[in-house]
């Protein structure tokens, strides 16, 4: 039952940040919005997808906002998005891994 809560918090964030936020303010700001979204709804709602996944692995309460930010950064949009946030961190404007002449 948790996976379906992950698989919807996933989906919300996805389409609240294509349908509402992508139009108005581009790209470039696209990921911020998406990772800011999927952080409130992963501690709001509680959701640790490291404990759904490996229950074995046991994070020691004081932690678990770890998990928390884990869940937000997967929630938010996967390894693409990850790639994406870096490249916007570090300033580059051309987020593709090889150029092509």
């Amino acid at each position: 039952m948790e996976i379906f809560a992950f698989l919807f918090a996933a989906v919300f964030v996805e389409r609240v940040v294509e349908h509402f936020v992508k139009p108005f303010f581009g790209s470039k700001f696209t990921i911020w919005v998406a990772l800011a979204l999927a952080l409130v709804v992963s501690f709001a709602y509680r959701l640790d997808l490291m404990a759904a996944v490996a229950p074995q692995l046991v994070i020691a309460n004081g932690w678990q906002w770890a998990s928390f930010v884990f869940t937000g950064l997967v929630i938010a949009g996967g390894s693409n998005f990850l790639h994406d946030l870096i490249a916007s961190v570090r300033g580059d404007n051309d987020t593709t891994i090889a150029k092509t002449e």
